[in-house]
């Protein structure tokens, strides 16, 4: 079993909660906010370092939730904004159940300092991870079979 960690830096907005309408269409998109926390966030995992193959299973996912003030936030829709960026950014082939069935959140306060740490725990030897690339990924423990 590995532990992979992310921290990145930057208030996490909600996709969810975030969205535009187009009052012609009636089609929704991301909005601005999230459009830019994306990419700038997209950014600090690339410098971290991602997988040429994404991770299949993950036998647990841990969010640390960084907030930066006392504003009124929903743990939830933010975890499903952090499980999306690292499927668009083929950390993990899919944020599905199968794929991730567990996933832990906990928020925490910090001073004008937003932003996340997730841990995602890996079964390295499950044959779905069997070409992930392990030397290229930001592995913090490895524990015993």
């Amino acid at each position: 079993m590995k532990i992979i960690k992310y921290t990145c830096l930057g208030r996490v907005p909600s996709k969810k909660n975030s969205r535009i309408i187009n009052r012609k269409t009636g089609r929704s998109f991301p909005s601005k906010i999230y459009t830019k926390w994306h990419k700038e966030t997209a950014a600090q995992l690339v410098a971290i370092g991602l997988p040429i193959h994404p991770i299949v299973r993950v036998f647990k996912c841990k969010v640390d939730i960084y907030y930066p003030d006392y504003r009124k936030a929903d743990n939830t829709n933010k975890v499903e904004s952090i499980h999306d960026l690292l499927a668009d950014m083929k950390v993990i082939e899919d944020d599905a159940w199968k794929n991730m069935p567990s996933t832990s959140q906990k928020a925490h306060y910090r001073k004008n300092d937003g932003g996340f740490s997730v841990y995602l725990y890996v079964d390295e030897k499950h044959p779905d991870n069997k070409d992930v690339p392990w030397k290229q990924l930001p592995i913090i423990e490895e524990m015993g079979d």
